[in-house]
């Protein structure tokens, strides 16, 4: 039996344990009433403002210090050049910093820390360890925009036409639709880009996009000890999600947006625009884009009219669509934030990094060797 003492010490114990949760749950709701997508936009309005000439060594030079920027990377290595924040954040790189590794068919579409890799599993991401979302969640209701397979899958259960958004789907049978070989498997990689980071993302492959779907969503912080708390935190917050196929089947990108991001900035679509202050209202709450009526002449293509359309190699697709080639320059974000890689790979594909590992754009993100991968096809 226990003493006195160690009765009045469990007790203790208990009460602390009951007020440090109550603090806790008070601390989350306040926090997801703060008003983040106000301060993200008014955080984006001042990256935006030119500095004087000659204080830009000493605003810029301080950011560079707080977050070790590796300025000795970007292709601008005089700060007095830099206009605003903004175009620092959006920096390039010098030519051959970032050689892409070409003998992996997926490389790394982003500097940044690798949150979590794997397989998905009954339609079940893992954002961090032990913290999971769903792929319906994410990608939103079942349509011929995300997936043929998706939509006549859905059609077939219910008598429902293919572009009738619903969400009947099981999170398991979702899953399975969206691949093309059943023999395959549905792999996914978070990348976290912090403030330091390289803030452009690239093609992580060759691979053809076809639709994107745009969720306006909240402005949490994505920072890794928001995401080990806030379950589903990736399905709340503003996202673009873009949707195609690769040598394997079924690719998708999304760029998750995040507190203080103030834009997402995709080359390829100029209709995007994230962060407003009024966001139209659509069914389902998201704003599709089709890319499949894109003409075979490049100019037609809706590329955002700041980028050099000789720099992003952007082409129609045979079967429809725009096709990027890898390591070629897709968007990126007026401040650090995510990129979150869904995509069937064979079922013995695996990554050769680890949640926590450091990554560079380019990198060979898996062990699925060009070679290894043409013999299994």
């Amino acid at each position: 039996m226990m003493t006195d003492e160690a009765v009045q010490i469990h007790t203790v114990w208990k009460i602390l344990l009951a007020i440090q949760l109550v603090i806790s749950t008070l601390a989350w709701a306040l926090y997801r009433q703060l008003p983040l997508k106000v301060v993200s936009r008014c955080w984006g309005w001042v990256s935006q403002i030119e500095l004087p000439t000659s204080l830009r060594p000493t605003l810029i030079g301080f950011y560079v210090w707080l977050f070790r920027c590796r300025i000795d990377e970007a292709a601008v290595t005089n700060l007095k050049e830099y206009r605003s924040l903004s175009d620092f954040f959006r920096r390039e790189l010098k030519p051959g910093v970032r050689p892409i590794d070409e003998g992996y068919i997926l490389t790394s579409p982003c500097d940044g820390r690798i949150l979590h890799v794997g397989e998905v599993m009954d339609g079940m991401l893992e954002q961090v360890k032990g913290v999971t979302y769903t792929l319906s969640d994410f990608f939103g209701p079942p349509g011929s925009d995300i997936c043929r397979n998706l939509a006549q899958r859905l059609q077939g259960r219910s008598g429902k036409r293919e572009d009738e958004p619903s969400t009947s789907l099981p999170e398991d049978e979702y899953m399975r639709a969206l691949m093309h070989q059943c023999e395959n498997r549905l792999f996914f990689c978070t990348i976290y880009l912090g403030p330091g980071d390289y803030h452009r993302f690239h093609a992580p492959t060759d691979w053809t996009v076809h639709s994107r779907r745009y969720f306006p969503g909240n402005l949490f912080s994505v920072n890794p000890s928001i995401a080990k708390r806030l379950r589903g935190l990736f399905s709340m917050n503003e996202r673009a999600v873009y949707f195609g196929k690769w040598r394997h089947g079924f690719f998708s990108l999304a760029a998750v947006g995040a507190t203080n991001v103030g834009s997402i900035n995709v080359y390829c679509d100029q209709d995007l625009v994230t962060n407003r202050r009024h966001t139209p209202k659509t069914d389902g709450n998201y704003h599709c884009y089709d890319f499949t009526h894109i003409d075979n002449n490049n100019d037609d293509l809706p590329l955002d009219d700041a980028y050099d359309r000789d720099d992003v190699l952007l082409q129609k697709g045979n079967g429809g669509g725009v096709n990027i080639e890898k390591g070629e320059m897709i968007g990126d974000f007026n401040f650090g934030s995510t990129i979150v890689l869904v995509f069937e790979a064979p079922r013995n594909f695996s990554f050769s990094f680890q949640p926590g590992d450091r990554v560079q754009y380019g990198q060979g993100l898996g062990s699925g060797h060009i070679d290894y991968c043409d013999h299994i096809m």
